[in-house]
């Protein structure tokens, strides 16, 4: 079963989440201190709204794999929802983001407050730098791709055998999931208990009463403390901006790294230069280790290798190229999947090979590595000032490297949702070079499916920007490669009905701007015609259901705790009037070809399809920002 960029699993809950990088998303609640005895300060826990007993949270329902086992409120533990209210306290990652512009020419400013700082919270929650040596952390940076080589790289390790840890961001419906134990994100109790552990000894060894790690920090050193814990054989750990600062670079014996595509985004903290971006993604490096990057980058590949070929230089690191096609692999005992092979899905599962297989041979962990390998990275180790990047070893694929990734999953990428006779495009796409992919995808895609009658075919594009991105550069691409008849611009909100301190009997979500409640009534259960596509293979309700019932329990909370972070502190008018700008460059854009479209939240703009003909066929395209792509597969979730 294969998603149209990501492999998936027929049935498996989504518990890989990650897109867009972590500085823009965070979520929020209330926060509620008092001063009491002697001024010292008190956390006191939020107040809970009680949920029913038949108040479901993310039902699973009209075939999404994108949502986990339905769990009422009332089984979900109360210390939980606290727990994440208590999160969502921290400062904002577009806060802490926006401090650390000015930090770009300052290096040693740059390390003390992120790298630096989290070695401190760590220490003060009894982590010490021997118990992160012992960890075997495989680290992976990159402007595109780095969720998905992760993902890959964990399920090829997971399927040998290994036992995993797994940190990435941002999450699409829970945090729970930035956080995952053998592919499985860590158990409410788990999240809970390990939460108020670390919360609690941070708390209580302020130095001062902000003295707090912001939103990310705060998951990247609650994710060390859990890895030091269970001991996982592996941890995987996706970097979240950059690389050289970034708060998960504080292995200094990393023995496999990775770097993914790079390309330009985030350049108000990496530098306007690829060649400023390509030393922050090259900081991951370590003496010693190997380093292996992708053999595509999105600007000046030759300039970009060059640049990561110095870096590995100074430090004493092997710097390898792992091939761009999957055609460079032995696949004698196992059939090269076609839809492997085209060139972004190819570039990431061939990074995933290389990282998870030089892992197996750096720890010796693996007896089927050839004496080649080990001359090769011998020979390249002795050799100074090196010059050019060989290509990484062309790896037997035996069966357990391709069932890690056939049985890969990593949603809200180029994935395709059938419901209600209506076909759903969603991707997470949100730089130049990922949308110009998107685009062509989609373009191919929906002609496909079109056969011989493309011109019968309807199509839709929903879409929102999120962050300092600009609309204007963001839209051509979709534009110029793709007729829409509508151009739907919506905030990352859910829905704006708030009511915060009323009980419902019904679903309870959370609009993506804020914490509040809302009512809605619950789908009927395994209702037929909903499929989710996977390549070729289509799985219907039913299969969907008795395969995720059978999974580890799970819920998606998403009422709670994911909220469009980058929004946070803004005010809803702010939002309004970003889409009212978006909207006006759509139709500057669109040359009146396109009828433009303006909604104040995702739920309106999913039920536009009520006004649609139903004698036509419709292909919708949900792109632009993953947290609109994660409100998107919420709503096809939980509604008809």
């Amino acid at each position: 079963m294969n998603y149209e960029d990501n492999l998936g699993m027929k049935g498996t809950p989504l518990d890989f989440v990650k897109t867009e990088e972590s500085a823009d998303e965070t979520i929020t609640d209330n926060h509620k201190v008092d001063v009491k005895n002697n001024n010292e300060e008190k956390v006191v826990k939020p107040n809970i709204i009680q949920g029913q007993g038949n108040d479901r949270v993310d039902t699973g329902k009209n075939g999404c794999v994108s949502t986990p086992t339905t769990r009422s409120l009332k089984e979900i533990p109360l210390s939980y929802v606290e727990a994440i209210q208590q999160l969502n306290t921290l400062q904002s990652n577009t806060k802490a983001m926006n401090e650390s512009k000015h930090d770009i020419n300052n290096p040693v400013r740059a390390k003390q407050k992120q790298v630096d700082q989290v070695l401190h919270y760590l220490g003060l929650v009894g982590v010490t730098l021997d118990d992160i040596k012992k960890l075997n952390v495989i680290h992976i940076s990159g402007t595109k791709g780095k969720g998905s080589t992760c993902a890959y790289c964990e399920s090829i390790l997971r399927s040998h055998g290994f036992s995993t840890g797994f940190f990435s961001s941002p999450h699409l419906i829970e945090v729970r999931e930035r956080i995952k134990l053998n592919g499985q994100p860590i158990s409410y109790e788990k999240f809970t208990s390990y939460f108020w552990t670390v919360y609690n000894a941070l708390y209580a060894n302020r130095s001062h009463p902000d003295d707090m790690p912001a939103y990310f920090k705060f998951l990247t050193v609650m994710s060390f403390y859990v890895f030091v814990k269970e001991k996982p054989d592996v941890c995987i750990v996706e970097v979240g901006i950059g690389g050289l600062y970034d708060n998960t670079n504080i292995v200094p014996n990393t023995a496999v790294v990775g770097i993914t595509s790079l390309g330009y985004d985030h350049t108000q903290v990496l530098g306007n230069t690829i060649e400023q971006i390509a030393v922050q993604k090259a900081g991951i490096m370590k003496p010693d280790c190997i380093a292996i990057t992708s053999g595509l980058h999105s600007v000046d590949t030759t300039r970009c290798k060059q640049i990561l070929l110095n870096t590995s230089n100074t430090i004493n690191c092997v710097l390898l190229e792992a091939p761009a096609s999957l055609f460079n692999y032995n696949w004698k005992q196992q059939p090269l999947e076609q839809d492997w092979n085209n060139t972004i899905k190819s570039v990431n599962i061939s990074l995933a090979i290389q990282l998870a297989f030089l892992w197996m041979f750096k720890m010796n962990k693996s007896g089927t590595l050839s004496g080649q390998v080990n001359q090769m990275i011998d020979k390249l180790l002795a050799t100074q000032h090196r010059h050019s990047l060989p290509l990484g070893p062309g790896f037997e694929i035996d069966s357990k490297t391709y069932r890690g990734i056939k049985q890969c999953v990593w949603p809200g990428r180029v994935q395709v949702v059938y419901k209600n006779k209506l076909k759903y495009f969603l991707d997470g796409a949100h730089t130049i070079d990922s949308l110009e992919i998107c685009s062509h995808w989609f373009q191919n895609k929906s002609q496909a499916e079109a056969g011989f009658e493309p011109h019968s075919i309807q199509r839709i594009l929903v879409f929102n920007v999120t962050g300092e991105r600009d609309p204007a550069i963001l839209l051509p691409p979709l534009l110029k490669r793709n007729q829409f008849d509508y151009i739907l611009i919506t905030p990352n909100v859910l829905t704006n009905q708030m009511s915060p301190d009323t009980q419902y009997g019904g679903n309870r979500t959370v609009d993506r701007f804020g914490n509040k409640n809302i009512n809605s009534q619950p789908d009927d259960a395994n209702k037929p015609g909903t499929a989710v596509e996977s390549g070729a293979t289509i799985s219907t309700d039913n299969q969907l259901h008795n395969s995720i019932r059978s999974s580890p329990s799970q819920s998606s909370m998403n009422w709670l705790d994911s909220v469009d972070s980058h929004n946070m502190k803004n005010t809803f008018a702010d939002k309004l009037n970003n889409v009212d700008k978006i909207s006006n460059i759509a139709r500057s854009l669109s040359a009146g070809k396109s009828k433009v479209l303006t909604f104040t939240n995702v739920m309106d703009t999913y039920n536009f399809r009520h006004q649609l003909d139903p004698s036509k066929e419709y292909h919708i395209l949900v792109t632009g920002s993953l947290h609109l792509v994660g409100a998107f597969l919420n709503v096809l979730s939980n509604y008809d």
